[in-house]
């Protein structure tokens, strides 16, 4: 479908997976995998295409494969981990593919890394480069979050320079990297100018409350014994008045990863909740007797293993004197084998970080939005990116929030989700053009905006944009779509 439209896919692909998926792949268990999905992409680029009556053969590609592996350990099952086994997994699905003649006339490789390290004092991004003869790009993402996501540390109004030079200055005095063309695979704006205190920061109050923060995305042990819903309207802890809902958690107890327990996290990219000095939030268990663990995420304070009743109890973690500024995982729940040998269902509800007092400002949420100057940053952005000759790709990402996962609200396109996230479904993306941004318009008819193949050569820098792609005659926009490894993994072709 992309291709007919004339455009190019950039191919996201991102291995999650329980475990230490890293290892997986460099131990050969997904080989086969790999092998069949690369031959179907050979025969994909083998086809004819046909764009706005010119044919041709050969399709092309790009893949951008285990990206932003220089975030926290949170953030993707392959980020954090050591340089040695991220780049000997890079290089062995590369050479998978390469040995089914997927050679860079027709897909290239794009190493993309965030725009700045999580943590600081961590790995490197250079040190995660796999080497010259397995990357033909390397790129970075990056965000102007403005004041959109709640408490975040990061949470300023920043322009391009403000949010890519560190790392392009890294890139520049890297011998190997320098020599590679440079591309900015995703940038954007949030609308949102200005912001208001709040006195609690609720993690779950109900289904899709705006106010919830942090996302269970984080399975992990047995991630198959978990069945999770949060929209369960059998006994809310404050009863089912007003369309009140809360969290039902089965566990099967089958081991159907080898583990014996399961957990998940509720996380995000890091709230700054410095007024808050409590978690609390409610629990029960189908029957009682239910053994679970609770913990304030990564500031590691816990219940320990607690017996649940099957009536609503109310939990208190004390986070006093803890290092509030950044928090990651917001929430964490667990069980084990060892605790649940038939396996359980537990209920939780209303969990939220407070002022005990009741008197501090726990965080800063967001507040007003101005698409106008959105529209200026805009337009200043793809200005700012002409003038940096070895970026010859640039990835637009119209989103209001600054993450890839909120694209909702007054966004003009929503082409990026990931199967976890029901918030976006790729099913729902949808173009609304009385939605358009100043200068938008403006910005995408660009002359640089169209690039045409073959895949890479010395010349001037091109923008391509993730959210919109016209092509003006048989050239080629570049689209970027994720992707999932297993049985998640959605076809480009």
């Amino acid at each position: 479908m992309t291709k007919h439209n004339g455009n190019t896919p950039l191919l996201t692909w991102e291995p999650w997976s329980a475990g230490d998926i890293l290892d997986v792949i460099n131990n050969g268990s997904l080989d086969t995998y790999f092998e069949g999905y690369a031959q179907e992409l050979y025969n994909w680029t083998q086809e004819n295409w046909t764009v706005n009556g010119e044919t041709g053969t050969r399709k092309q590609l790009f893949i951008r494969f285990a990206h932003e592996m220089n975030l926290h350990d949170e953030a993707y099952p392959w980020s954090n981990k050591t340089p040695a086994s991220y780049t000997a997994a890079w290089i062995h699905v590369h050479n998978i593919f390469k040995s089914k003649n997927l050679t860079s006339d027709v897909l290239q490789w794009v190493w993309c890394v965030n725009n700045y390290d999580v943590p600081f004092e961590g790995y490197k991004a250079e040190e995660y480069y796999p080497g010259d003869e397995y990357v033909d790009w390397v790129a970075i993402d990056g965000y102007n979050v403005g004041q959109s996501v709640p408490c975040a540390d990061w949470d300023n109004w920043r322009n391009f320079n403000d949010i890519f030079k560190t790392m392009l200055d890294r890139f520049d005095i890297h011998a190997n990297i320098s020599q590679k063309p440079y591309a900015i695979t995703e940038f954007a704006s949030s609308s949102v100018v200005d912001s208001k205190p709040i006195k609690e920061f609720n993690v779950y109050t109900n289904k899709d409350s705006p106010t919830n923060h942090f996302s269970p995305s984080g399975w992990i042990g047995d991630w198959g014994d978990i069945t999770f819903d949060d929209s369960c309207t059998t006994n809310p802890h404050l009863g089912i008045a007003c369309g009140n809902s809360s969290i039902k958690i089965h566990y099967s107890a089958n081991s159907s990863q080898g583990n014996g327990w399961a957990g998940i996290r509720w996380q995000e990219g890091g709230y700054n909740l410095t007024g808050a000095d409590i978690l609390t939030f409610w629990a029960r268990g189908e029957k009682g007797g239910e053994k679970a663990k609770f913990t304030a995420g990564n500031i590691d304070v816990s219940t320990g293993d607690i017996i649940l009743t099957s009536t609503w109890q109310k939990y208190t973690l004390n986070v006093t004197d803890k290092n509030m500024c950044h928090v990651v995982c917001g929430f964490y729940w667990g069980t084990s084998v060892a605790n649940n040998p038939l396996g359980c269902t537990i209920y939780l509800d209303d969990i939220r970080y407070e002022s005990s007092t009741g008197i501090n400002d726990v965080c800063v949420e967001e507040g007003i939005s101005n698409n106008t100057k959105k529209g200026a940053w805009l337009a200043e952005t793809y200005n700012t990116i002409k003038k940096y000759p070895k970026i010859k790709m640039a990835c637009y990402f119209n989103i209001d929030k600054g993450g890839t996962k909120y694209l909702i609200g007054e966004s003009d396109w929503a082409v990026f989700t990931t199967s976890r996230d029901n918030r976006n479904n790729i099913d729902d993306c949808s173009f609304d053009q009385n939605k358009r941004i100043n200068q938008y318009k403006e910005s995408v008819n660009d002359c640089y905006y169209i690039y045409k193949f073959p895949l890479y050569e010395p010349s001037p820098c091109f923008i391509a944009t993730a959210a919109y792609g016209t092509p003006l005659h048989a050239d080629v926009c570049v689209l970027n779509f994720h992707f999932f490894l297993g049985s998640e993994l959605y076809s480009p072709l």
